[in-house]
């Protein structure tokens, strides 16, 4: 069985547009609309239940992760770390890698 992944008032909320929708289909039927437009609205209606894709792409610090939180609503304020650079050495790990390792034998 598949895990809901919409909330009580989302579920609601796609109720209420396929309501609308179907309110619309009906509305084309009596206005005299083609079958082609019918059968776009029948399409539209049937992708409500479908997942999708989003891919959310730019440079560093452009607000990917902003957008995205903006989308789903989420009050989390924490950033997402930029990848390390490999050009950049800090001189922690310099000093770390000339350093003698923990229980190796000294010269004395």
């Amino acid at each position: 069985m598949l895990r809901r992944i919409l909330d009580d008032a989302r579920r609601e909320l796609v109720a209420d547009v396929r309501r609308d929708l179907d309110d619309l289909r009906v509305s084309l039927i009596r206005g005299g609309a083609t079958e082609e437009h019918q059968k776009a609205l029948a399409r539209s209606i049937a992708t409500l239940d479908e997942m999708f894709l989003l891919v959310v792409v730019g440079e560093f610090n452009a607000g990917k992760s902003a957008v995205v939180n903006a989308l789903l609503e989420s009050t989390s304020s924490r950033r997402a770390s930029p990848p390390p650079r490999r050009a950049s050495t800090s001189s922690a790990t310099a000093r770390s890698a000339t350093a003698p390792r923990a229980g190796a034998a000294t010269r004395t």
